[in-house]
């Protein structure tokens, strides 16, 4: 069996397929909200939500964080989404996306898939990331799949490139509902699904 097909094996089952799809991209540092975000906004609207954290998980369950691992992790990542995608599922990738190399390869998918592209780049200050980073670690969630620690977070920092792309920025030290909320809505007018209590 083929990594696809494994990480498939674990996912929940795609949602419903439209004529149009949408791919919301989210990049931002480790513990900047991109996981909690996601999850709060599949919530409001049909999305399928690929974490690479749990697809390396999935793949890797004692990763080492090499460069062919990572490798590895991406095909598969990238190979699912582009096939949801297809298919007219939306899809919300989550992943640091902090250089621009990776965010090609996502804009690429995109013009291929002819979905609409939604870039979020989530932040908070760092005295909040390192707060949620320590928490993170002490708590041991079933649900967090990332071993992201404040060196990891250090150590990306210093290697990020700016988003050149439109885009719209999520401070996730505050109230993030309003941007859920927004967010959800402009993917249900784009793909023609009512909001759940709006049908």
């Amino acid at each position: 069996m083929n990594d696809l097909a494994f990480v498939k094996k674990y996912m929940e089952s795609p949602l419903i397929a439209f004529s149009c799809s949408v791919l919301v991209m989210l990049s931002g540092l480790p513990g900047s909200g991109k996981t909690y975000f996601s999850r709060q906004l599949a919530k409001s609207i049909s999305i399928t939500l690929l974490e690479s954290d749990f697809i390396r998980k999935t793949l890797v369950p004692q990763p080492v964080y090499t460069g062919a691992e990572n490798a590895r992790v991406f095909r598969t990542s990238y190979a699912l989404a582009e096939e949801l995608l297809t298919k007219g599922m939306p899809v919300l990738f989550d992943a640091t996306n902090l250089v621009r190399r990776n965010r090609k390869r996502l804009y690429k998918i995109a013009t291929t898939t002819k979905a609409k592209l939604i870039i979020l780049e989530m932040s908070a200050p760092e005295q909040v990331i390192v707060q949620r980073l320590g928490q993170r670690i002490e708590e041991l969630s079933p649900r967090n799949y990332s071993d992201a620690d404040i060196s990891v977070y250090r150590r990306l920092s210093a290697t990020a490139q700016p988003i050149l792309r439109d885009h719209l920025t999520v401070s996730t030290d505050q109230d993030i509902m309003p941007a859920v909320d927004a967010l959800a809505k402009d993917i249900a007018r784009r793909i023609g699904s009512p909001l759940p209590g709006n049908g």
